[in-house]
């Protein structure tokens, strides 16, 4: 379902995270949503959807991503 959706795009970026200093992590973050996005699946939920309310048209590719599979729009 939808949750299962943002789960695995999470977990995706939760791999990503694994083999980066801790420098390089807090970039990786804050380039693609935050760094509180990252500290469980419902602060990405919560970032995404924050992030795409207050800006669609400037919202960056995963805030997009989870607000098009809440909406029901999003891709498998």
């Amino acid at each position: 379902a939808k949750k299962d959706k943002i789960q695995k795009l999470f977990d995706e970026h939760q791999k990503a995270l694994t083999n980066l200093s801790d420098n390089d992590r807090i970039e990786y973050m804050t380039k693609t949503l935050s760094r509180y996005g990252f500290d469980d699946l419902g602060e990405f939920i919560s970032e995404s959807v924050a992030e795409y309310i207050n800006s669609p048209k400037k919202a960056r590719k995963n805030a997009k991503t989870v607000a098009e599979i809440i909406l029901g729009e999003g891709a498998d």
